[in-house]
């Protein structure tokens, strides 16, 4: 057998190379898909909070309060991970029937989360209000307006234009109402997507 033969018996017994197996994606893959930055995003939300019901002070105590909101905005800054936007929320707070509130809140808001989960925010905006008492005899209506300022600080998922996002937050706020502040604090729960 010449040279030529022995290269070609080492060339058939060479094992021939397999390709390897695809790796999982990695986390940084869902880590590059959940930090995509969108250009907008919304968000709506539940919350459920404790608010002094201050039309109704000498008859009812600090009582708890629901509420459901949305938002929207525009995303700034080179990670877009501020957002400037408007929102909108519907509370109704104190003893209902009996004695209670019902505030619409249309609101400019800003929103930030860090990459590693940090939320904070603030609005500012008028609350519309509608003091509801009933007696024995009637339902008596009165209606109003105030300023409302709130902060949030949480947890959230990072923005994203691919994944949705989840946050939970306490948020602070504050209403001038009847030449007083009405204080409450609310724990607000939602979800939202970038695009």
């Amino acid at each position: 057998m010449g040279l030529l033969g022995w290269m070609f018996a080492l060339a058939l017994a060479a094992e021939p190379e397999v390709p390897k197996a695809e790796e999982k994606p990695s986390d940084d893959l869902w880590q590059l898909l959940e930090n995509m930055p969108p250009r907008a995003s919304w968000d709506l939300a539940a919350a459920v909070g404790f608010v002094e019901i201050t039309h109704f002070r000498d008859q009812v105590t600090p009582w708890v309060g629901f509420g459901f909101r949305g938002g929207w905005g525009k995303h700034l800054g080179e990670r877009r991970n501020h957002r400037v936007g408007a929102g909108a929320g519907v509370y109704i707070e104190g003893q209902i029937p009996e004695f209670f509130t019902i505030a619409i809140e249309p609101t400019a808001n800003w929103d930030y989360v860090s990459p590693k989960g940090f939320a904070a925010g603030a609005s500012l905006g008028p609350a519309i209000l509608v003091h509801s008492n009933m007696t024995l005899t009637e339902q008596q209506w009165k209606p109003g307006i105030s300023p409302v300022v709130a902060a949030r600080v949480g947890w959230s998922k990072p923005f994203s234009r691919v994944l949705r996002r989840l946050f939970v937050v306490v948020e602070p706020r504050v209403r001038w109402m009847d030449g007083r502040v009405n204080p409450g604090v609310y724990v607000v729960l939602g979800t939202g997507t970038g695009y």
